[in-house]
């Protein structure tokens, strides 16, 4: 992995779609190696061990 890369933690795979807030992702720190969602629904990094909620991946239906 490339740092500035975003990718899903289960199958390493680079992000499809972006949704990030302006200015961000920043890495403020050097540390925000994590991704939150703000309740508006724009995009930040965050230092992993801050704890938020989660949001799952699951594979399109077909229909």
């Amino acid at each position: 992995m490339i740092k500035g890369d975003w990718v899903w933690a289960h199958s390493n795979t680079k992000l499809s779609y972006t949704h990030w807030s302006p200015v961000e992702p920043n890495d403020e720190g050097g540390n925000e190696n994590c991704l939150m969602m703000f309740n508006y629904g724009l995009w930040n990094d965050k230092d992993c061990s801050v704890a938020y909620h989660y949001i799952c991946e699951k594979d399109a239906v077909q229909g």
